[in-house]
């Protein structure tokens, strides 16, 4: 998902949906309190997470990591100057926390536009409005919660919803003019408890084959958290055709070509520990998800490529772009090295995952 795209839903929901709102006139609320118009308590939650999103370890700042994990536009490879996918490891993992990171900061810029127009409306107000063709519903308790869905036609195309310390925002590409030639549907639900507790998950859908990188994934599952001073994180990515010889678009998704790359991390500011599994998309049963681990990969999809150096977990430490393969970070931190991962529940059954879709809801 690229920079560009997150901007032009922003500059979409800043000027359709407060503009929309304004030309309303209807209000069905009995309230005559207001809301603070800027819904500074959700923001600065929001702010809280943003400031201390990445632990030191996964930092992409000004070292030479930086340029190979950036996004350099459509068809890039964040692996391109790495040895081979293996190698790339510790990239991926920076470049999962980073994209979180974007869509973190885009959930904020919506809140901090919408929000502040929604302000001007009193607490319990509800309504609907029409815009340019789309029609859009609001419903406002308070300046720390409230709701918008808006419609293309009869089908929701866009949802956003402030609840207190829970924010979700849903979207339907194909559904969404300004999405262009983009499809599939994205979704994504911050959960703030305190600057030391809170999580923020991303899912996006049904997106697009790139012909430039006919392997790159058809769904993102990324979820990071931070709890008792550690970051977790689970990322999950399906491509239908990745094992194909030599994918096209009109390559057809199938069991045998299918492949799951799900990664597991925990970190602090001095290492992070990950473990990286690959598996068919027919996997029901993750109760042996450690035999899925690269280095089994020639045995689990009678592949002739020697894995077997590459064993869970690897250790990355701050500051490089190395990935220590069986090597759970002890020497490196101890704490790092005998901290869990996130919560098994967590995951996403591969049999399910390459079929799961968004739905946002047809009413407020």
């Amino acid at each position: 998902m690229s920079g560009t795209r997150a901007t032009a839903w922003i500059f979409f929901f800043i000027v359709a949906v407060p503009v929309s709102l304004y030309g309303c006139g209807s209000s069905r609320g009995d309230s005559d309190s207001g809301g603070d118009g800027t819904t500074s308590t959700v923001e600065g939650n929001l702010d809280t997470i943003s400031d201390d999103f990445t632990p030191e370890s996964l930092v992409v700042g000004s070292s030479s990591s930086s340029s190979l994990v950036k996004d350099n536009g459509p068809g890039s490879d964040p692996c391109a100057e790495s040895e081979d996918l293996y190698d790339c490891q510790p990239v991926l993992v920076r470049l999962y926390i980073d994209m979180a990171h974007d869509f973190l900061d885009m959930t904020n810029e919506i809140i901090a536009e919408v929000g502040s127009h929604l302000g001007s409306l009193p607490d319990g107000s509800s309504g609907d409005g029409d815009f340019e063709g789309r029609t859009i519903h609001y419903s406002k308790t308070s300046s720390s919660q409230f709701s918008i869905l808006m419609e293309q036609g009869s089908s929701p195309s866009a949802y956003f919803n402030v609840n207190g310390t829970v924010y979700t925002l849903k979207m339907n590409l194909d559904n969404l003019e300004e999405a262009g030639d983009s499809s599939g549907q994205l979704e994504i639900v911050v959960q703030y408890d305190s600057d030391e507790s809170w999580s923020i998950v991303v899912f996006l859908a049904g997106m697009d084959c790139d012909s430039n990188d006919t392997r790159a994934p058809e769904r993102i599952h990324i979820r990071v958290a931070k709890s008792g001073g550690f970051w977790t994180g689970k990322a999950m990515f399906y491509n239908g055709v990745w094992q194909a010889s030599d994918p096209t678009c009109s390559t057809e998704a199938s069991n045998d070509l299918a492949i799951n790359f799900y990664t597991d991390f925990v970190a602090n500011d001095t290492a992070a520990r990950a473990s990286v599994y690959l598996m068919p998309r027919t996997k029901s049963d993750l109760s042996d998800i450690e035999d899925f681990g690269m280095d089994g990969f020639a045995i689990n999809f009678s592949n002739n490529e020697s894995t077997s150096a590459y064993a869970n977990p690897f250790c990355n430490p701050a500051s490089t772009l190395d990935a220590v393969w069986s090597d759970d970070c002890t020497t490196t931190d101890s704490t790092v090295g005998s901290a869990s991962y996130g919560a098994a529940s967590d995951w996403i059954l591969p049999s399910e995952f390459f079929l799961e879709t968004v739905t946002l809801p047809s009413s407020l």
